[in-house]
């Protein structure tokens, strides 16, 4: 049993095994209609795959490109021996892998939710509901997955930092909130995550401020960083001060401050800006997040 990219010369075996999916599932396959774009699934995939064993396809799974950020995962079918093996959640993994490696910072799909045991496995995978994003009729669940990026600090770096940082205090609690949620405002409404601006009560609060530390210029907030056992998280800079190297000058604060020699973080795909500010100092992608 392997998992390899489609090829024209087992066209004949895909359209096979797709059409007995389709059956299985009381649709069916219109090579001449509504799905005629597999007549030319190069053209109209950025990559398909097939699971094979012994000449026989016996599951897919595809991705398309929707937009620069976002790509789709089609086509997951499986055959109905192999269910609960595992192969699903291998299939998925390849094409989640290849939209990360392939610089998507989201993964769509659409579904229907009569398919609970797809469901679970894109649950079981990270995918999660969101509002709906076509007009495919037929399909009235609709979810993503955000990719992002583990990094752990490998190659330290011999640069001090030149600013000294304060534990965070409630006296600054509008302008942190005001200044967190323009930082991340951009990048939620662009991967369509709810609600845009994370911070919506006082309740976020609560818990974990203690990790959070801040630098000033006055009273003003420049930016800010969150340390958490042996992890970097959360580090913002207000718009007002970005493009001035306040981040790098957080960041080699944070890594002289969070007295572990095991260093991670872990940032969003999306965030080229902040991933190559990172790999600049010291940091390398060891895996997914």
């Amino acid at each position: 049993m392997k998992i390899v990219v489609y090829s024209d010369d087992i066209k004949s075996e895909v359209f096979r095994f797709t059409s007995e999916c389709f059956e299985e599932l009381g649709k069916s396959f219109d090579l001449y209609g509504r799905h005629s774009f597999y007549n030319d699934i190069d053209k109209h995939f950025e990559r398909f795959w097939c699971l094979i064993d012994e000449g026989k396809v016996k599951g897919t799974v595809a991705i398309t490109k929707i937009d620069d950020i976002t790509a789709e995962l089609k086509a997951l079918y499986i055959d109905k021996s192999l269910r609960g093996l595992g192969w699903g959640y291998k299939l998925l993994d390849e094409a989640v892998s290849f939209a990360r490696e392939n610089d998507f910072s989201r993964v769509v799909l659409d579904s229907m939710s009569q398919y609970t045991d797809a469901s679970r496995l894109y649950k079981r995978y990270g995918f999660t509901d969101i509002d709906r994003y076509n007009d495919n009729i037929y399909a009235d669940v609709f979810m993503q997955m955000i990719l992002a990026y583990t990094m752990e600090y490998k190659n330290p770096v011999e640069e001090k930092s030149s600013v000294r940082l304060i534990p965070y205090s409630c006296e600054y609690q509008e302008q942190y909130k005001s200044i967190y949620n323009k930082c991340y405002h951009e990048m939620r409404e662009a991967l369509d995550i709810k609600p845009f601006d994370f911070i919506q009560d006082d309740s976020f609060f609560d818990l974990g401020m203690e990790n959070v530390y801040i630098l000033l210029n006055g009273n003003e907030i420049i930016g800010s960083v969150a340390l958490k056992g042996v992890e970097i998280d959360d580090l913002i800079v207000s718009p007002k001060y970005q493009g001035k190297g306040y981040g790098k000058k957080i960041l080699l604060w944070a890594l002289e401050n969070i007295h572990s020699y095991h260093i991670i973080l872990r940032v969003a795909a999306w965030n080229k800006r902040a991933i190559s500010l990172y790999e600049k100092n010291g940091f390398e992608v060891i895996g997914k997040a």
